[in-house]
């Protein structure tokens, strides 16, 4: 009911022309057996064949106008999807580089970010990983990256938000400002001093990324689009032209 009363308020001109081709209609058909009315008989039969078929080209094109919008309004939902997900799957190519010069020795590969990051031995990278190092990959250290490529991240998902915010859903929305807003954008550019409280540092950063993770999840979901989920490019790892593994651990020499 809500539905159907919302479409009159929006389409009030399909109300106004539906009652006047009843009221035509009406004295049409009322006055069938006058003959001293003959004239309104004839006068509102054309009226009301005319009324008729304005009602009926109307709603048509009104139809073609709202299949035409609908069908722009999935385009720049597919480039806003899109959009996103290059943003993510940039930011967590970021994060594995420092992950590598973290590392121990090479993780357990999987194909997806998510289910590399949900591990001990991630953890343990984290917690272990001397921030003020020089990045080998960057000139300056590791905190510094990490800061500065989370704060471009943000960046680019304010662009996208306020480029689409009007095609995107409520709750999207709700969950990328969740994202923009978290405590570990912040606290990310405290990482080359994290005065003894690394394990709290790692729970602001696991909670972001879990945000990460259901932001990839929904904009999947909605899309439909399989391909909009990141997966893990294993071929860093391998790659000796980057950063040296495990080079930024407090236990490295380098």
């Amino acid at each position: 009911m809500n539905k159907i009363r919302k479409y009159f308020r929006d389409n009030s001109y399909i109300v106004a022309l539906t009652v006047v081709t009843i009221v035509v209609g009406v004295l049409h058909f009322a006055t069938n057996d006058m003959s001293s009315q003959i004239w309104i008989r004839q006068s509102t039969a054309n009226l009301f064949i005319t009324i008729l078929g304005i009602w009926i080209t109307v709603l048509c094109i009104d139809q073609i106008i709202k299949k035409k919008e609908q069908r722009e309004k999935n385009r720049l939902l597919d480039v806003a999807y899109r959009e996103i997900s290059r943003a993510l799957e940039w930011y967590l190519f970021c994060l594995d580089r420092i992950y590598r010069v973290s590392s121990n020795g090479k993780p357990e590969f999987k194909d997806t970010y998510r289910e590399m990051y949900d591990t001990d031995h991630f953890r343990e990278a984290f917690l272990n990983c001397d921030f003020s190092k020089i990045a080998g990959y960057q000139n300056c250290t590791s905190g510094q990256f990490l800061h500065s490529r989370t704060n471009d991240f943000i960046a680019n998902i304010d662009k996208i938000i306020s480029k689409y915010s009007f095609v995107l859903d409520s709750d999207t929305l709700r969950w990328l400002e969740l994202l923009k807003g978290h405590i570990f954008v912040t606290v990310s550019s405290q990482m080359e001093n994290p005065e003894g409280k690394r394990d709290v540092i790692y729970g602001f950063y696991n909670e972001f990324l879990k945000l990460l993770f259901v932001i990839e999840e929904i904009i999947v979901s909605k899309s439909g689009n399989l391909k909009l989920a990141s997966s893990h490019v294993r071929s860093m790892w391998d790659d000796e032209s980057f950063e040296k593994l495990g080079a930024a651990r407090f236990d490295s020499n380098n």
